[in-house]
């Protein structure tokens, strides 16, 4: 059985929420997802293009719907993303490991929305090296 994590990256679209004036856009992520054959989008106030793709400015901007939301953003910045996830249909939500806040947290679950955090996004998405390590010792702790 799948866990809600698993789930999570079952999903077929995606929207990748970084701040690469602020900390360094999630390629790794961005690269797995893509990588499997999903639809991302990646969104950045701070770029125009990535690894030549074309970056979105906010989530109004994304030229067609999404599934699930992925937030790797500073901490300090993560609960105004949230609030900004809350405002629209999504109702998957991944925190990355280190940047999740209560506050936060909190704005997605009232929303309604299915929030997962906690742990590192990159070793569902990039099964290679390190990231291969933790996911194999977070399963063998059932926090997978």
């Amino acid at each position: 059985m799948t866990s809600d994590y698993e789930q999570f990256w079952e999903l077929g679209s995606f929207a990748l929420i970084g701040h690469n004036a602020n900390r360094k856009f999630p390629a790794l992520t961005f690269q797995g997802l893509l990588n499997q054959g999903k639809t991302v989008y990646p969104l950045d106030a701070s770029l125009d293009e990535f690894e030549g793709h074309k970056v979105y400015k906010s989530l109004a901007d994304l030229p067609g719907p999404v599934e699930g939301i992925i937030v790797e953003v500073p901490k300090d910045e993560t609960a105004a993303m949230v609030k900004e996830v809350a405002k629209t249909e999504v109702k998957h939500l991944w925190i990355h490991l280190g940047t999740d806040t209560t506050e936060a947290i909190d704005i997605a679950e009232k929303a309604g929305i299915n929030v997962r955090c906690g742990t590192c996004a990159v070793m569902y998405v990039n099964g290679t090296g390190l990231h291969k390590f933790h996911g194999w010792i977070n399963k063998l702790f059932k926090k997978y």
